[in-house]
């Protein structure tokens, strides 16, 4: 403190600068005022309260978080300390801050009475002296001073709402845009905010002709992609989640894609984006790296050994605005939704493992088919960079697309790619597309169902797993669905029902007896039909059998007398499709077609 203020009323003043701050009785009793002056006076440093009241030390260390007009700089969000720079709000490391407390604390006093017969005679000052315990009583009653509920998610305003909704401002370093009226207003902490370019922003930039151009090269008979990716770019600097979607790039080796993603730290700022890898985000402390950042690259995406369910659970919650609890190392665990958007780089699909698909319908797909390696333009970053004020106009004017139509673009030209997408993270919705019928007066035994099930994983390469896998995953695709037991030629036999093998009429209960089809489970044939006659050594039975011809037909011959002549055994030629004259397997008699894509086709047109 300074050795001018030597008289109880200028002490008193000293105090009344800061409405929040100490007060003369957090020093000493009232009636002590010139007592008081007098010590700090004599002091060679500033007096502060004391360590007995840490309420009022923290007021005082708040003043170093203040704007002139009196607005913290310091808050605490859920369990969190966030520092506003001015264009943003970042979080601070708690060490950093516990620091200053140590530094700030250690260049102070305070004061210690002085008792004389019991009474206090005069007040002397001391070395403030921080320790650990004071300094953590300090840095509680600070968490309390600058608490922020944890119920708000960024942007919002945290005092007053403006004539503008949080959500409808993008921070630039030269001030706060309005994206409705493209007008400037000047930064303030009032708005809790976590994204801000590092640029300024000029309505009058020219046109990005250099991020045109590659653009053009990329998807040169492709608007779609194009306006795609306008849209998210907009989407991400705006800071908005409540699309709920993730965008993939996908292509070979120099097709552009590192291009993009290098692209966007330079908009974003480079302290707003972090690169996890697939495998990481299913670790336990794999979240923590995405606490407060807008943009989550993850390049050239493989999730290895990495459980893939984990992984796909993880993503559908942060893109889906989930509530999440973040494991933190030595710190607690942190709860609340993640601002982070996800964009993929790959040269391949990934393949998630999501059995209900919605993993797929998340993931924004953009095909990338021109690769530039051997010609690529070395220059191009630093062309692009230079045109980061024309980029930021350009993805607004997607964000303003974004938010008149309500939705992405999707271009056609994705269009197989997100099959694929979907057949890779969920090969039972692949199954339900190419074999299944939907719908009332749609029903199939269970078995049969899951051995056509197994004869396409045959064909298709996948693992069929167990029966009650393949239900299970079956109602994740086909919520509708639901299972009955009816009983056939007096038995009861499990049926699914709004579901149907197609070209296979649904299951017909109590027909007459012994042509009513059972289940075939694929691992052997299930004969039904009549048993074969041969009345003499003619020509055996060439009817291709369906499924449920007896292997082992009972056989009537002719009195053949002393010649020793052995009775003719009837054979039943191979099956064959009735599309493509191919064989069929044992799982494929029932339904008389092959899996080959034409005749699975063929057959659903003809049933139609």
């Amino acid at each position: 403190m300074s050795s001018d203020i030597d008289r109880s009323d200028e002490l008193r003043d000293w105090y009344a600068e800061d409405e929040d701050g100490p007060t003369v009785d957090d020093l000493g009793p009232r009636d002590h005022e010139e007592l008081i002056a007098a010590a700090i006076t004599e002091s060679d440093r500033d007096v502060w309260p004391g360590p007995a009241a840490p309420l009022a030390v923290a007021h005082r260390l708040y003043r170093a978080w203040r704007t002139a007009s009196g607005a913290r700089t310091l808050l605490c969000w859920r369990g969190t300390w966030m520092q506003w720079h001015g264009p943003h709000w970042s979080e601070m490391d708690t060490a950093q801050l516990r620091k200053h407390v140590y530094d700030t604390l250690g260049r102070v006093n305070c004061l210690r009475a002085v008792r004389m017969g019991g009474d206090i005679h005069h007040y002397e000052p001391i070395r403030w002296d921080p320790n650990k315990k004071r300094v953590a009583d300090v840095l509680e009653a600070m968490a309390a001073v600058g608490h922020v509920s944890a119920d708000i998610d960024p942007p919002t305003w945290l005092i007053g709402t403006g004539d503008t909704g949080a959500s409808q401002v993008v921070s630039c370093s030269n001030g706060l845009l309005d994206l409705a009226t493209r007008r400037l207003s000047d930064h303030t902490p009032a708005l809790f905010n976590v994204v801000s370019v590092p640029f300024a922003y000029d309505p009058d930039a020219p046109n990005p002709t250099a991020w045109q151009t590659f653009l053009k090269s990329v998807w040169p008979e492709d608007a779609e992609a194009v306006a795609l990716l306008q849209e998210f770019l907009g989407y991400i600097v705006s800071g908005r989640t409540d699309q709920q979607k993730m965008l993939g790039l996908f292509g070979p080796t120099r097709s552009g894609k590192g291009t993009i993603g290098r692209l966007l730290p330079k908009l974003l700022g480079r302290g707003h984006v972090v690169g996890p890898t697939l495998a990481s985000i299913g670790t336990n402390f794999g979240l923590a790296p995405l606490l407060g950042k807008p943009l989550a690259i993850v390049s050239d995406a493989r999730l290895g050994s990495t459980p893939g369910h984990l992984v796909v659970e993880r993503l559908l919650s942060i893109t889906g605005e989930d509530m999440l609890t973040v494991d933190r190392k030595f710190r607690e665990p942190w709860s609340g939704k993640l601002p982070t958007r996800f964009v993929i780089l790959s040269n391949e699909l990934p393949r998630f493992s999501d059995s209900s698909g919605a993993i797929a319908h998340r993931l924004l797909i953009l095909q990338m088919a021109n690769s530039f390696l051997g010609r690529e333009d070395r220059d191009l970053d630093a062309k692009l960079a230079a045109e980061l004020p024309g980029v930021l106009n350009w993805a607004l004017a997607g964000l303003d697309r974004l938010t008149r139509n309500g939705r992405f673009t999707v271009p056609a030209s994705s269009a197989e790619a997100a099959r694929l997408m979907m057949d890779l993270s969920s090969p039972v919705s692949a199954f339900v597309r190419d074999q299944c019928e939907r719908g009332p007066g749609k029903s199939v035994e269970r078995d049969r169902l899951y051995g056509a099930w197994k004869a396409w994983c045959e064909d298709n390469g996948h693992e069929p797993g167990a029966n009650a896998t393949f239900g299970r995953n079956l109602r994740a695709v086909v919520p509708e669905i639901r299972t009955s037991q009816p009983r056939i030629d007096g038995k009861q036999i499990r049926c699914y029902t709004l579901i149907g093998l197609a070209g296979v009429s649904p299951v017909s209960v109590d027909e007459t007896a012994g042509q009513t089809v059972k289940p075939d489970t694929g691992s052997t044939q299930a004969h039904l039909c009549q048993p074969e006659t041969v009345t003499d050594r003619g020509t055996p039975d060439t009817g291709i059998p369906v499924s449920g011809c007896d292997p082992k037909p009972q056989v009537k011959h002719a009195d053949t007398g002393d010649t020793g002549e052995i009775p003719f055994k009837v054979q039943h030629p191979e099956p064959s499709c009735r599309f493509c004259g191919g064989p069929l397997k044992p799982h494929q008699h029932a339904r008389g077609f092959c899996g080959l894509g034409k005749c699975v086709t063929a057959n659903r047109e003809a049933a139609s």
